[in-house]
């Protein structure tokens, strides 16, 4: 926990909170307390020593950078506003449809073993609570819920545990899970396909290979993602920037701008 503080800061809790779901019992609330104050100790011997020793030794770049950190929460820096939405349609294209009916899934057996199940509701506060958090704060990048990937592929993998079960039922569930299996299948099909699907990339900014000399930014990509991938280029952005930004990247890189339907 100490480790994931030091590295996702505040975040890295997330998994105490679920240990103390995981662990609560009516009986033994002192008990729970101590071992919860240890691990808190523990963790804390861990980050607070570098939090110390750069707010003495490097006082005005660290509460700047714990300023801009907050102002993530607080304001839109960036153009990384998105919307509402923008962390649930990012998993679903990272991770398949598949994941959304596992949580719809885990929440109704949770609900249907009458919330005795902690292991269901460990996973649940993993995926949910930082989701949620993230979606309604100003600044919204897909790095910060990356952490959540773990849980997602075991909830995804429970559901398809229980698949053979739920056909045993003729279950509703099953031919919905069976449909949703074919995105992740024809994704990772297309992702073999990495000379056509650059190709595609291309033609989608309407560009050809030659442009993409070394060291080339784009802005304003539909596919931001995917060109950094399959294009082999070192940056891909959705948005664009002013003029004064490009013509000062313009001395190391070569900058494609997307506009309005095409690439200049």
């Amino acid at each position: 926990t100490g480790a994931a503080v030091l590295i996702k800061w505040f975040p890295g809790y997330i998994l105490l909170l679920g240990w103390i779901v995981y662990n609560v019992d009516d009986r033994s609330y002192t008990n729970l307390y101590k071992r919860l104050s240890i691990l808190i100790i523990v963790s804390m011997i861990v980050w607070l020593p570098w939090q110390v020793f750069a707010f003495v030794n490097y006082n005005a770049p660290y509460v700047a950078t714990q300023n801009h950190n907050f102002h993530h929460i607080t304001h839109d820096l960036g153009y990384h506003a998105n919307g509402a939405f923008y962390f649930i349609g990012k998993s679903i294209y990272n991770y398949g449809e598949l994941w959304l009916l596992s949580l719809v899934y885990m929440g109704y057996r949770f609900i249907r073993e009458e919330g005795k199940n902690r292991h269901l509701l460990l996973l649940l506060i993993w995926i949910v609570i930082p989701t949620v958090f993230f979606s309604i704060t100003m600044t919204k990048m897909q790095g910060y819920t990356y952490f959540t990937a773990p849980a997602i592929f075991i909830a995804s993998g429970y559901l398809i545990d229980n698949i053979p079960g739920m056909l045993r039922k003729k279950s509703l569930v099953v031919l919905t899970t069976m449909a949703l299996l074919v995105s992740p299948v024809i994704r990772f099909y297309e992702s073999l396909q990495l000379n056509s699907i650059a190709d595609r990339g291309c033609k989608a900014l309407s560009i050809s290979e030659r442009d993409l000399r070394p060291q080339t930014v784009i802005f304003g990509s539909r596919t931001p993602y995917n060109d950094m991938f399959f294009l082999d280029v070192v940056a891909a952005y959705d948005f664009t920037v002013d003029q004064q930004t490009v013509d000062s990247l313009c001395a190391e890189y070569n900058v494609l701008l997307y506009d309005h339907g095409y690439c200049k």
